[in-house]
Formats: structure tokens, C-alpha cells, sequence
């Protein structure tokens, strides 16, 4: 288990950060191709909204699930997204968090093995992430249009 101060970005707790920072280790060194590592910093910003995260983390990582888990596109394709959305300076307003967030998180996917079953566990997680936030589905899907991602 990753052993480490790095103060969290998100409202969270070191336990969640920490095993949030496990996956990403785990993700960065695997060299996927698909580059799966975003759909993780995607998942873990949606579902910790608010200070001290700001506005705009919650914003991209809906952006990422919407990109990722409904129009297909890779870990790849979704950071390329966030570079060209982040070009433009915009407000980006807090979000309604949804009332319940509960259900599976980043410490459950780093109960799996370290093969296929966590990246599938991992997606599985997103998906659960992203359905949370159903009432802004379609605000993320018309940025994305409008905005051309």
C-alpha cells in the first residue's frame, strides 16, 4: 500500500488517496496503449466534487466518463479532449453533486488482482461513478458538441 504524505487534491480521506495513488502507480507502469490511467483520475474527480477540489476537476472528469464510456474513446483520445477543453479559459461553476455517491470506489478496485480483473473492475467502477451524475448527463454531452470532443 502506497505509504506516502502527499496531501489530497479532493475531499478524501488518506486511506481513499492513497489507494487512488496505488492505481495510478499501477496504471502508469502497466503501458497500456489505451492509456486506462485516465478514466481512473476521471472516476476518482467525479466522484469527489467540492472543495478543495475545484469546479473544474469535477467538469473535466464528467467530460472524461462521457467521453470514455459513452462515445468509446480512449484514455488517450480523453486526455487529448481535456488539453484542447482546457485552452480556453472558462468559469467553470460548482456542480450539484449528486445526493448519493456511495457504492463502489477506487479501494475496491485495488482489491483485485493485478491483471485484466482490476482494469475490468476499474471500468466498472466509472461506470457506477458516471451513472451517479445522470442529471448532468446531457449538460456534459452538449459541451462536448459544443465544444467539438
Amino acid at each position: 500500500m502506497y505509504g506516502g504524505s502527499v496531501e489530497s487534491r479532493f475531499r478524501a480521506s488518506a486511506e481513499c488517496y492513497a489507494a487512488y495513488q496505488e492505481l495510478a502507480a499501477y496504471n502508469l507502469t502497466g503501458g497500456r496503449r489505451d492509456f486506462i490511467h485516465q478514466e481512473a483520475v476521471d472516476a476518482y474527480a467525479a466522484q469527489h466534487p467540492g472543495p478543495p477540489a475545484k469546479p473544474m476537476a469535477t467538469w473535466f472528469g464528467l467530460v472524461g466518463l462521457h467521453l470514455a464510456l459513452d462515445l468509446g474513446r480512449t484514455g488517450r483520445e480523453v486526455q487529448q479532449a481535456h488539453m484542447r477543453l482546457a485552452r480556453r479559459r472558462r468559469h467553470w461553476p460548482e456542480l450539484a453533486a449528486p445526493a448519493d455517491l456511495t457504492g463502489m470506489v477506487v479501494a475496491d478496485v485495488m482489491q483485485q488482482p493485478a491483471d485484466d480483473t482490476r482494469d475490468d473492475a476499474l471500468w466498472r467502477w466509472a461506470g457506477e461513478v458516471w451513472e451517479h451524475w445522470a442529471a448532468v448527463h446531457q449538460v456534459i454531452a452538449d459541451l462536448c458538441a459544443d465544444q467539438g470532443l
